[in-house]
Formats: structure tokens, sequence, C-alpha cells
């Protein structure tokens, strides 16, 4: 039975409106909790970006809950804090209050076991069972926040400061990294894009869903390099003294060989069917194993949780080191490379990334939402593609998050990759219209 409201990270949509209106949210919050005693958890450790709606969201799901479970209320954090002081509190589930990397007018809800991870599939159907069984409370038990705790998340860190010739910029994207990357990052010259956290302009123009604003920093101003977090800090993503992007792709395989140069190949890789096709054939190539997941970093924690993998990561960002952190934390992914651009020169590291396949990826609103194997013509074209181009390799999938039909094509020469996505595109729309 497929889930209802959870999408591919969390509950998301307009702030306000279903499923997040503030009578909702209200049963949200007693659902969260009805499940939380149900699986003996008696804590839940709260968070929220900066968005103005995060605030009165997360007031009106603590008035739901259930007045037998404690609360531990972190305010305006990144979701790697919370993750990690969840990870560390005994027998706690976390609740995050965030949108990532969606516009100001968002928000949503995502969940952490107590081992720091998102919730599993199950749970979270329980939840929603809950929910669909469930009025507004008739009382409310919590009226106010409880008073914000500290946490122990910038303790586990080692500040980075930037060697003195080293020109950066850095875009928190008015998120929730804000305050706490000034602590963690230092440097003379550092351009500092998209602070302090401002709930009207999260993401907005900013952050690593829109690298175009750090490019135009780092092209003005001759900087070395820059990177980008996203509105709660879990992704992060490098541009070059050229403007060009150093994705999470290319961050994967760039700590993969440093795991290999210290004489720690990791036992393997995780990342997602977004993965180029290049990294997985280099990862191989050095006799590591590789595995691919659907979209999420839900499913990459899962995937190395089963087989013990210690690293996975998306393109977009997403990138999970186990032995640094529970979860996909932008913050520990920007120390970590740039103290390998420290040891090896911030040059060679960006001049050594690797020649990625041709890929393309088109996204596009639709009236209608129905299952991919339900598109006829979609899937008429699909099996023509795969004997006309034996190199190809599609992706077509629903966005978690979004009202919209995600279509990729990759291969090993561009003209490829472009008739595909054409017809591809014809197609779901004549099915879609």
């Amino acid at each position: 039975m497929p889930l209802k409201y959870f999408g591919t990270d969390g509950i998301r949509g307009k702030a306000f409106d279903t499923p997040l209106t503030i009578s909702e949210v209200e049963r949200w919050g007693l659902s969260w909790s009805q499940a939380a005693l149900h699986h003996k958890v008696h804590t839940l450790i709260l968070g929220h970006d900066p968005r103005v709606s995060s605030e009165p969201l997360i007031k009106a799901f603590v008035s739901g809950i259930d007045p037998s479970v404690r609360l531990v209320y972190l305010g305006m954090v990144p979701t790697p804090v919370l993750a990690y002081e969840t990870s560390r509190t005994p027998g706690a589930w976390g609740v995050m209050f965030s949108a990532s990397h969606n516009p100001p007018q968002d928000n949503g809800i995502k969940s952490f076991s107590s081992s720091g991870e998102k919730l599993e599939a199950p749970i979270e159907m329980e939840i929603e069972r809950y929910f669909d069984s469930t009025s507004v409370p008739n009382k409310i038990t919590h009226c106010d926040l409880p008073a914000v705790q500290p946490n122990e998340y910038l303790n586990t860190l080692e500040p980075f400061t930037f060697p003195d010739p080293w020109r950066i910029a850095i875009d928190c994207a008015y998120g929730a990294a804000g305050l706490l990357a000034q602590k963690i990052f230092l440097g003379e010259t550092i351009y500092w894009i998209g602070t302090p956290p401002d709930g009207t302009q999260i993401n907005h123009q900013v952050g690593c869903t829109h690298l175009e604003t750090l490019r135009k920093v780092i092209l003005e101003h001759h900087l070395d390099f820059g990177f980008a977090f996203d509105g709660d800090a879990d992704r992060c993503l490098f541009v070059d003294s050229s403007g060009e992007v150093f994705d999470g792709d290319q961050i994967l395989w760039l700590l993969v060989k440093d795991c290999i140069n210290r004489g720690k190949p990791p036992a393997g890789v995780v990342g997602t069917v977004m993965t180029n096709g290049a990294l997985e054939q280099l990862i191989c190539n050095a006799g590591i194993p590789f595995l691919r997941t659907p979209v999420g970093d839900k499913f990459i924690l899962r995937a190395m949780a089963r087989y013990g993998y210690p690293i996975g990561a998306e393109a977009s960002g997403h990138v999970i080191q186990k032995y640094l952190g529970p979860t996909g934390d932008g913050m520990a992914t920007a120390l970590s490379v740039c103290r390998i651009l420290k040891n090896m020169g911030v040059e060679e590291v960006f001049k050594a990334r690797f020649n990625p396949y041709p890929h393309r990826l088109v996204s596009f609103s639709t009236r209608i939402k129905k299952p991919i194997d339900a598109c006829a013509s979609l899937n008429e074209v699909l099996q023509d593609l795969s004997k006309e181009y034996p190199s190809l390799r599609t992706v077509i999938r629903w966005s978690g998050t979004e009202n919209k039909l995600r279509l990729m094509a990759e291969a090993t020469d561009l003209p490829s990759v472009n008739i595909a996505l054409d017809r591809l595109q014809q197609a779901a729309l004549s099915d879609l219209s």
C-alpha cells in the first residue's frame, strides 16, 4: 500500500494548505506522538528552519502532542543538527519542520528515528493511519514551545580556517546554516551570500538549487571557489573558479579517492538511479562495490545500513559519510572537501574531476498525475529507445515533493541523449494532456 502523505523526504507542501493547515498539523502532532508511544519512544526532539511558517506550524504540532511525551526543542537549526541530537538521545525521535530546498512559501515535516536516520516506511504508514483516524485534539496539551535547549553538534566539528591566499564564497541560502557556518568556516576573504537566516528569502535565487548567484560572485570577484547549502543545510555543492559546478557525484568520487589514498577504501558506495554511469564505472574499476537506490537520501541510508557501506551521495548534494554523522550533512561535506583541497591543492582537485557521461534532465508540471506504467505512449517509446540506443539509460519518475514529472536520459554520446529526451517528453505530454 503506497504512502498517502509522505514523499521522498517527509511531508511537504504549501504552508497552511492541506496537509499542512494548522488543524491538520495539530493532528500530525497527536499522530506522531501516538506512533512514538506505540514504539516505546517517549521523547520528541523538535527543530525548524527559519521559514516564516515554521514557528506557527511547530506550535500547532506541539499543541497536539500527547502530554506523556517529553519534548526537547532545539529552535532554528540545520537538519543535520537535529539528526545528530536525536541519535545521541536514547528512546527519542526527531521532528524537523523544513521544506529543504523548496521556496519560502512551502514547508514540511521530516522525522528521524533514534539512530538519527529517516523513519522507515512502515512507521510513516502507521503515522498516516493515526492521522486519518483522528480529529483535531479536543484540548491543547502544550500551550507554548519549550525553552530552546543547547546542542552539542558544533563540538563534533573542528572549525576550518582557510589559508590566507584563498578567496572564496559561501552561500547559506538564507537558511538554517547561516549562523552556524560562520562559526565553522573562518578566513580573511570570505564572501558570504544568503546570510543571515531569513525566512522570507530562504532558497530564493540562492543556495545549491540556484547556483547562478554563487557563480556570479565567484566570477565577478575572481575567487578560487565557493560552495552553497540548501535551506536546511543537508546538501552542499561546490563551484570552481571558472564557474563550473562540482556536484554531488564529483564530491563522492573525490571522497572515495581520498579514502583509497589513505589506505582505507570503503567497503562499498551507494548512489541513486540518477548517479552518473561514468562514476559507477570508476568505482567498480577501483574494486569497490556500488549500489543504486531510488532517489532520496533515506533510500541511500537504508542501503548503507543494510550492507554496511560507509558512504553514499546524490548528485544534488546529499552526501552521507557515516563515519562523521547519521545523515546527509552539508557542513560536514564542505569541511571534508575543503580539507582535501588544502592537502591536494585547489586547482589539482578541480582539474582531476571525472568526465561524466552526457546526460540531461527535464522536469515539467502537469494537470494530471498517473502511474508511469499507465502511460502507454511513454512506455512504447521507452521500449523503442532501448532497442535503438543500447548505451542509453533513462529514469522517469514523479517528484516526491512537487507535482512534476522528471525525465532523465544518459548515454555515451550527447545526440542520443537529446533525441531520447525529445521523444520521451512528447510521449509524456501526450499521455498526460
